[in-house]
């Protein structure tokens, strides 16, 4: 599944040894300097550090990361140095740096019908598991939308260079896709999107929100992808923001008993909330957990504080023994909101 060449050039001339890739890398002075990258995620380690390669490729992973890079295999392509190894559950990427404020971003998903792409509105999800962003990463505890970090200027940028390129290429060599695609970004220091991942399916928890703002029928826009009719359609949203908090099992993302009855269910009467089921199964007459991500308490409201307020008062209100869940969902926006 790993590539047998390195293709260290921008003109994807390949070489055998990693050696001769990490000696293009080092004449590529806007990638060395004081430049302390190192992004976890997917069951690897990028690192923009030209002197990683030489040696201090292991400090950096097994300081800054905590890997053992013993049995790991490492090579150079194009702009990064993955260290190759399972990460557990790590769903995205997350960033330790030292010096320049990097930022990695989930785009605007959208629909595509493999010539026409709709964007939808933006999201903005919380992977670690504990507030202040402390602990393992999840595959995601929570998410709001719009999500302001995203501007007009960038979200066109995205559009233009990377989803309606990314369907165009497809369509061209034969392949055309259909249905929902985003991508997971790096926004580098020169301010524009770098391409970690792409997705062909709807994001969890950023979906939920994104669900509860879309005015448009979501089964208007699948017939219009299956009938290549997508650009007959504009997707309208409701301007007001969504928050969703995910109850998660004790335990998780690590092991975690199943089969915990969840009470309080039938007491979320917030306006403007709904309790999507994502880990839950129905055992002798009650609803139980059956998974790590249990439910995502969703709502919408005017102002994103009421969001926020709406959900954690439904959170509340729904137990089962060891429920945990954040408690700063959303507050990144709020302060960019305040200022």
């Amino acid at each position: 599944m790993f590539p047998d060449t390195f293709k260290p050039t921008e003109t994807g001339e390949s070489v055998q040894d990693i050696l001769t890739a990490a000696a293009w890398l080092r004449t590529r002075r806007d990638l060395s300097g004081d430049i302390d990258l190192v992004g976890l995620g997917k069951g690897g380690v990028w690192s923009l550090f030209a002197a990683a390669i030489d040696g201090g490729f292991a400090k950096l992973v097994v300081d800054a990361a905590g890997f053992n890079p013993d049995d790991d295999t490492a090579w150079v392509k194009d702009y990064y140095v993955p260290c190759i190894r399972s990460v557990g559950d790590v769903d995205t990427a997350a960033v330790l740096i030292a010096h320049h404020p990097l930022l990695l971003i989930d785009a605007p998903a959208a629909f595509t019908d493999g010539v026409t792409v709709l964007p939808m509105s933006s999201a903005q999800d919380h992977k670690p598991a504990y507030d202040g962003d402390k602990g393992p990463n999840t595959g995601g505890m929570g998410a709001y939308s719009p999500a302001p970090v995203v501007t007009p200027a960038l979200e066109k940028e995205i559009f233009d260079t990377v989803l309606q390129r990314a369907v165009d290429g497809m369509r061209k060599r034969g392949t055309p896709y259909k249905g929902v695609l985003y991508a997971g970004l790096m926004i580098c220091r020169d301010g524009r999107p770098r391409v970690v991942e792409f997705n062909c399916r709807f994001g969890d928890p950023e979906t939920q929100p994104l669900l509860m703002r879309l005015k448009t029928d979501l089964a208007d826009v699948t017939e219009a992808i299956v009938e290549g009719r997508l650009h007959e359609l504009k997707l309208e949203w409701d301007s007001d923001p969504a928050v969703c908090v995910v109850l998660a099992s004790g335990g998780y993302p690590g092991s975690y008993e199943k089969g915990k009855v969840i009470s309080g269910l039938d007491q979320v009467h917030q306006p403007g909330t709904v309790v999507f089921h994502a880990g839950t199964a129905e055992k002798e007459g009650q609803v139980v957990t059956s998974g790590g991500r249990v439910l995502g308490v969703t709502s919408r409201a005017p102002k994103l504080a009421d969001a926020i307020r709406q959900a954690y008062a439904a959170c509340e209100t729904i137990q089962f023994e060891g429920v945990f869940f954040r408690r700063d969902i959303g507050k990144k926006a709020l302060d960019r909101e305040n200022g």
